[in-house]
């Protein structure tokens, strides 16, 4: 648990400073990571405006070919969209199947049960 608290403390005392600042890419055909950062061109720094707007957004994240093939839609569209409404109608799926389940599961060892009674 000391190791724990240790290592939170320590990567919030490091990002902390790094959060407030601006995003800066440098440009370099090379990178040296015991040396400068660029040989070539040390002043091609890019800095990234704040303003996104036009920016188209990027593809959904969690998709049928990233998750396992038999995950429900309603919960791949919650993942992408967690929205009130996409985690209610995705828990409202769940109670159903897994109510489902349960009562199918409880007729089948009935069943069972008077299949093996009968001589």
């Amino acid at each position: 648990m000391r190791v724990l608290m240790a290592v939170l403390l320590l990567s919030t005392a490091m990002l902390g400073p790094a959060l407030g600042e601006a995003l800066h890419l440098i440009e370099c055909t090379e990178v040296n990571f015991l040396g400068a950062a660029c040989d070539d061109n040390e002043d091609a720094v890019k800095v990234i405006d704040d303003d996104v707007s036009d920016v188209s957004p990027p593809p959904p994240l969690f998709t049928l070919q990233t998750m396992r093939p038999d995950t429900p839609p309603l919960l791949v569209k919650a993942y992408n969209d967690p929205t009130d409404a996409n985690i209610d109608a995705y828990l409202e799926w769940e109670h159903r199947y897994f109510s489902q389940a349960l009562a199918a599961d409880a007729r089948i060892k009935h069943r069972r049960q008077q299949r093996q009674r009968k001589p």
